[in-house]
């Protein structure tokens, strides 16, 4: 296994992945990964992994290399010409993801002929793997307009259902949390992971402003690793006082409870092109703790999950009078959600145990 880590996450990392490494007979090789200067460093990275791979392949010789997004199908794929099976795990339309998050300007040569590049190679990569896996089903005829006999195995995200699992939480420490936070007897609309460049953040504070003209004693609990003030600079520049949100982080195995004094979540994501490949992990955690979710159509499968697992409200607009009808929904009805169909959709849509068996159906077939 190679992987390419910032610094920073490394020193957390290391020791805990290089254990379980050792104890599944696993060879870990990190390498650094570097971010600047853009494109040069990347080129640097892409030198590094050749060679590495290259030596793995000449010592080893492997019978299947499993590549994680784009970058690595390049280095990869020659191989195929000793017989090496290729996996191509795409993760996503990377290069689409890169312009529609604003990471490549086109208006840039540099970018644009980078952006061009990378489309013609997307052509080959799904011409030539000898497997593909995508996150979500949208995807799949998007792939098949170009290679229609493509070998595709859909794997979403996976989501640990042992740990996030609401028959675990102790009712005694979901009051101390509330306490501790001040939040007790108050609707918790609440938030997970990182406010990033897919996330519409102006949208769902406007969300939460709409459900205080409802419900006053409402909070917005966000649970993120991102800066505490730029959290609040945010709320602020959308009206809201910084004294109605908490922001807390919290690692892994603290997820689960925190989620579990949420009322409701929100979830809403930019839609685009790129984004019919995505696949939130947070909708398969929120649903295997039975919390609902408000979301927005045209991302991957996530209407579709929603929908027929009864996990929360789609919204077709992001417009004040969509947000209000849906929150009289919320406050005004019970069935809204069905937390036992929520957690069934989980097990068979998210469980890790199932992605498991996925990968190594892929590796077996091949």
């Amino acid at each position: 296994m190679i992987s390419f880590e910032k610094p920073e996450r490394f020193k957390t990392l290391h020791t805990t992945v290089h254990e379980q490494c050792e104890n599944h007979d696993i060879n870990w090789i990190p390498k650094t990964y570097h971010k600047s200067p853009a494109v040069f460093s990347t080129l640097g990275d892409l030198k590094t992994l050749s060679k590495t791979v290259r030596k793995i392949v000449k010592q080893k010789n492997p019978s299947l290399i499993h590549c994680r997004s784009y970058l690595p199908m390049l280095v990869a794929l020659p191989y195929q010409k000793q017989d090496i099976k290729v996996v191509f795990d795409m993760r996503g339309f990377w290069a689409d993801e890169r312009v529609e998050g604003g990471i490549w300007n086109l208006s840039n040569p540099i970018f644009k002929k980078i952006y061009r590049y990378f489309k013609k190679k997307e052509k080959v990569f799904f011409e030539k793997a000898d497997a593909i896996v995508s996150l979500t089903n949208a995807a799949v005829p998007i792939i098949r307009d170009v290679n229609a006999n493509a070998t595709i195995t859909v794997i979403p995200t996976a989501t640990d259902l042992e740990l996030f699992n609401p028959d675990i939480i102790i009712s005694l420490e979901k009051e101390k949390l509330k306490s501790r936070l001040g939040i007790n007897k108050r609707l918790v609309l609440g938030y997970a992971g990182s406010l990033g460049t897919w996330y519409l953040v102006d949208e769902m504070m406007g969300f939460y402003m709409r459900l205080l003209k409802q419900n006053p004693e409402a909070v917005f609990l966000i649970i993120s690793h991102d800066s505490v003030s730029s959290i609040f600079d945010l709320a602020e520049k959308n009206g809201i006082n910084k004294n109605q949100i908490i922001v807390k982080k919290a690692d892994r195995n603290e997820m689960p409870l925190y989620l579990s004094i949420m009322d409701l979540s929100v979830m809403l994501i930019k839609p685009s092109f790129s984004k019919k490949a995505s696949s939130p992990t947070k909708l398969g955690e929120l649903m295997a703790m039975g919390i609902p979710v408000v979301c927005n159509n045209n991302v991957g499968d996530v209407e579709e999950i929603v929908n027929k697992y009864k996990a929360g409200l789609v919204l077709n607009e992001l417009k004040e009078e969509i947000f209000d009808s849906a929150i009289y929904k919320i406050i005004k009805s019970n069935n809204w959600y069905d937390v036992e169909l929520m957690r069934k959709g989980a097990v068979e849509y998210y469980d890790l145990e199932k992605g498991v068996e996925q990968y190594d159906r892929v590796y077996k077939d091949l």
